[in-house]
């Protein structure tokens, strides 16, 4: 096979994988369903006025003075990690931390190390 017919028959190839990845999203697109309302879950009166009884307007007003006051002045954050190829690693973290009545403070970390280059 000279290199002219090899070069035909790998764009043929691609020709035909892209012809095909282009048919996809149709197909894909006609096997979607429309919901099945069958399991679809509604609250008998009786429920629903049960919840609109345990939703008060006293537990509204708590949960809008501890927001207005700061909320629970608590350190809040969130800490991670990551490992990928070739020995890349990392760590990072933050941090919110409330300070007096009504300031804070935030702080963040970050250590990464990627691995050796290819």
């Amino acid at each position: 096979m000279t290199s002219r017919q090899l070069n035909s028959a790998i764009f043929l190839k691609g020709a035909a994988v892209f012809g095909a990845m282009l048919f996809v999203p149709t197909t894909v697109m006609a096997q979607i369903a429309e919901p099945n309302t069958a399991q679809i879950v509604r609250l008998t009166p009786e429920q629903k006025a049960e919840l609109a009884a345990a939703g008060t307007e006293e537990k509204v007003d708590m949960a809008l003075a501890q927001a207005t006051a700061g909320g629970d002045r608590q350190i809040h954050g969130s800490v991670g990690m990551m490992i990928g190829t070739a020995g890349s690693r990392g760590v990072y973290g933050t941090a919110q931390i409330p300070l007096g009545e009504n300031g804070e403070a935030a702080i963040a970390f970050e250590n990464t190390r990627f691995g050796r280059p290819r």
